[in-house]
């Protein structure tokens, strides 16, 4: 089972925000409602047990093969700009991942699996990128970049870039409304991933060297900045466990569990 470092509240409201994810599964949901009139007939009581069920219990590789499916996400998302790595049967074209992961250094840590790479090389030939796993950024020549609960992430629509923990990530080239897939998938990502952890496993939070006084002054810690750089060295220390394997969607009556959570989520949970 996982707990959420956020409260139940806010990640709803963030998955509520996410286009991407609503799409999905409110169109899932609509297909399968149409077979099963029982699923609109829930209480409040269960809609909420049902919503916490999910948030703490669902598989983050059973959820992204399901947004992968539901061709939402623009053609680049298979096989143009963007590689997908955790289900790479999705790509239009045969991909060298190994070449990939060899650009931008990617070591995997304990249960790390990659999920996409975002190329941005002006010839599409994948020798540069930003790589999104399961647990960190990597690119090329730079170090990782950890997931890590509560980090600050600023998005550049204007400019189409991301920043996390204060650095820039991705400067896209591309179209914006790829652009912002990628923003929204990332976003997935680090709610499933980062805000989630499993229940007697340690917690990283991301806290902020830089803080404003009352005065506005902008002010810098060095014992903090000194002990989150030596978190993030004891992180990066590789583990011989390996990419863990991704598994397909366990079972239709999951997938049809899913889809009912995901509309109560969207439509007030109403009775």
């Amino acid at each position: 089972m996982y707990k959420t470092v956020e409260t139940m509240e806010h990640t709803i409201e963030a998955l509520g925000n996410n286009k991407l994810f609503s799409l999905t599964f409110e169109r899932m949901l609509e297909i399968e409602s149409n077979k099963n009139s029982d699923l609109k007939n829930l209480s409040k009581n269960e809609c909420n047990e049902i919503i916490k069920g999910i948030i703490e219990d669902a598989p983050f590789e059973e959820l992204y093969e399901w947004i992968l499916d539901a061709d939402y996400l623009d053609e680049p998302f298979f096989g143009g700009d963007i590689v997908q790595c955790m289900f790479p049967q999705y790509n239009k074209k045969a991909e060298e991942l190994d070449k990939i992961y060899n650009v931008v250094n990617f070591k995997p840590h304990e249960n790390e699996a990659p999920v996409f790479f975002v190329d941005t090389s002006i010839t599409g030939s994948r020798t540069s990128g930003l790589l999104v796993t399961t647990k960190g950024l990597y690119r090329k020549g730079k170090g990782m970049i950890s997931l890590s609960a509560n980090m600050p992430v600023e998005i550049d629509k204007l400019m189409k870039e991301i920043k996390v923990k204060h650095t820039c990530v991705l400067s896209f080239n591309g179209p914006k409304n790829e652009f912002y897939d990628i923003v929204e998938l990332f976003q997935i990502v680090y709610i499933f991933n980062a805000m989630r952890y499993k229940q007697g496993e340690a917690v990283d939070e991301y806290v902020n060297p830089f803080s404003v006084d009352e005065n506005g002054n902008l002010n810098y810690n060095a014992a903090i900045a000194q002990e989150q750089n030596r978190k993030r060295k004891e992180s990066d220390q590789l583990n011989d466990s390996g990419v863990r394997q991704s598994s397909k969607p366990s079972s239709f009556i999951g997938i049809i569990i899913w889809i009912i959570i995901i509309f109560l989520i969207f439509k007030g949970c109403s009775s």
